[in-house]
């Protein structure tokens, strides 16, 4: 009667760590979603890329500008790049994302406004020479 009691509670004892394993495992990944927008025009921005700096994970904002990417506390110390062809790069770190719940994020890039170096243009009329080449075999 002894030794099933004691059976009975390693059983248990096995199955409450099991549970506080997944538990644990579950509080420890979080979602980061939202929207990315044109600062000035509040429109959604397609494409956009989110990467979390130095690892192989990331994703980018569908067509209508909502993104999703799934972070978990050991990318704490982190930075998460926000990027577009065409608009300023966003570094930030997880660390400001990673105690929220499940929150919302709505992201604004400013476009990138690059200075370009002047061209000029002239127009000169060249003449080319009409050279008859006789060729033999």
């Amino acid at each position: 009667m002894v030794l099933k009691k004691v059976k009975a509670i390693k059983m248990m004892k096995h199955i409450l760590l099991l549970i506080l394993l997944f538990i644990n495992l579950t509080i420890h990944s979080q979602n980061l979603k939202g929207s990315i927008l044109y600062k000035e025009t509040k429109e959604h921005l397609t494409y956009a890329n989110f990467v979390i700096k130095g690892k192989n994970i990331g994703t980018y904002s569908n067509e209508n500008g909502k993104h999703d990417i799934s972070v978990s506390k050991a990318f704490i110390k982190e930075t998460l790049v926000i990027s577009l062809i065409g608009y300023q790069t966003i570094k930030r770190s997880l660390k400001s994302f990673i105690n929220i719940v499940d929150s919302i994020y709505n992201i604004e890039l400013e476009p990138m406004i690059e200075a370009l170096d002047e061209v000029l243009i002239f127009n000169k009329i060249k003449k080319y020479e009409n050279k008859k080449v006789n060729l033999s075999t």
